[in-house]
Parts: C-alpha cells; structure tokens; sequence
C-alpha cells in the first residue's frame, strides 16, 4: 500500500511539475513575443529618424543649389568703384542746395 501511496504522490508531483513547466514556458514566449515587438518599435523609430534626418539634409542642399543657381543666372550688380551722382543733388536739402536739385 505505501509503494502505491508513493506512485500515487510521485505522479501527483510529476503532473504538477509538468503544468508548472508548461506555464513557464508560456510565460517565457509571451516575454519572447513582447521582446521582440519592442525591438521592431525601436529600429522602426531610429529608421523614421535616419529618413528625417536625411531629408532634411537633401532639402538643405536643394535650397543651397537652388540660391548658387539664381546668383550664377542672375548676378547682382558690384560697382566697380563709387561714383557720384552725375544728375546733381536729388535730396531734401541735404547737400545746402536748399532743395532745388534736378530731382525737386
């Protein structure tokens, strides 16, 4: 009787273990599963950054060849040297003309 009472505690014991396994293992595959969501989520994240950053750079260097493009097509003018105004004095009595310059 006492070897079937320890047959009986012994299977017991090795079904509890083996429910006991089974609902680690679970566990452990839920963790797995979570894990690796939590990488998807991070590299998704650092490759929306990277394409960020990397589109504001292209967009910076249009804007910079887009204004290299405009002074090279259409230069502003650079006087060589000042010179006076050759039409005399066009100002409010600035020069002591008292304002009867060509331009009143």
């Amino acid at each position: 009787m006492s070897n079937a009472l320890r047959d009986v505690i012994a299977s017991n014991t090795a079904n509890t273990q083996a429910i006991l396994d089974k609902l680690c293992q679970q566990e452990i595959d839920a963790l797995k599963t979570q894990n690796q969501q939590l990488q998807m989520q991070s590299y998704l994240a650092s490759l929306a950054a990277s394409q960020n950053a990397q589109t504001g750079q292209i967009l910076n260097d249009n804007a910079a060849q887009t204004t290299a493009l405009l002074r090279a097509l259409n230069p502003a003018p650079i006087p060589a040297y000042v010179v006076a105004n050759p039409y005399g004095c066009n100002c409010a009595n600035s020069c002591g003309c008292g304002g009867s310059g060509f331009y009143n």
